[in-house]
């Protein structure tokens, strides 16, 4: 029995049951009754199988080889790390700046992260998919997107 299928199974069941809750406050649709609520609870029914199986699998004694040692100090899990704080940083931003100008500048960054170093590709394959999913969620979609201080 390995302690860290344990662990992270019950992580995921712990998210599962949070998910679903949470979920549960979205509002029902009253023609389709599918609503909002639908595929966040799907997904938290599919962590949930697979949460289930890691514990069963972990005390049953068929759980894989050991974990490998967790070290900081290696590029990609200190990328990983810079990548979650970008991530988290955006998040805050993007009420306040824009999506277009705060998406542009997180896409650069992360391609800048991963080692890609022609800026102006990274610029323009940036800008192109912003400007694309922006077209995309205002034209077909009919959804607004935080616009900041342009709005």
């Amino acid at each position: 029995m390995r302690k860290a299928d344990i662990i992270g199974g019950l992580m995921g069941v712990f998210i599962s049951a949070f998910v679903f809750y949470e979920s549960s406050k979205f509002p029902e649709d009253i023609v389709m009754k599918i609503g909002p609520s639908y595929f966040p609870r799907i997904l938290a029914m599919g962590l949930l199988l697979v949460s289930g199986i890691l514990i069963l699998q972990a005390y049953m004694g068929k759980s894989k080889k050991p974990a490998e040692k967790f070290d900081i100090k290696e590029p990609g899990i200190q990328r990983a790390g810079i990548a979650l704080l970008s991530t988290i940083v955006y998040c805050m931003i993007l009420d306040k700046v824009g999506f277009i100008p705060s998406s542009i500048l997180y896409l650069v960054f992360l391609m800048y992260l991963l080692e890609k170093r022609n800026y102006v590709k990274m610029t323009m394959i940036s800008t192109a998919v912003v400007v694309g999913i922006y077209i995309i969620f205002k034209t077909i979609l009919n959804i607004t997107l935080p616009s900041g201080f342009f709005g």
